[in-house]
């Protein structure tokens, strides 16, 4: 009987893959990292460090209406 393997990412809490072979159980944790940083940016949190990889959410630009309407100059 083949027993699968299993895999935790030191680090992110709660983040583990498995998967019959060692190459499967590789990929599966990437795609759970993957989804697990996803996840984290949508709900606002901070992403700690993986390795010497720094993930940081992506500045948002001001919406149209937050601009100052004096300093922009005419189209016309």
């Amino acid at each position: 009987m083949m027993k699968n393997l299993l895999w935790g990412s030191p680090g992110l809490k709660g983040v583990w893959a498995s998967g019959k072979t060692l190459e499967e159980c590789r990929r599966n944790l990437g795609e759970t990292i993957e989804g697990w940083i996803v996840l984290r940016l949508k709900k606002g949190l901070n992403i700690p460090p993986i390795g010497n990889i720094r993930i940081e959410e992506p500045k948002v630009m001001e919406t149209i209406d937050k601009i100052n309407a004096s300093v922009m100059e005419p189209a016309c």
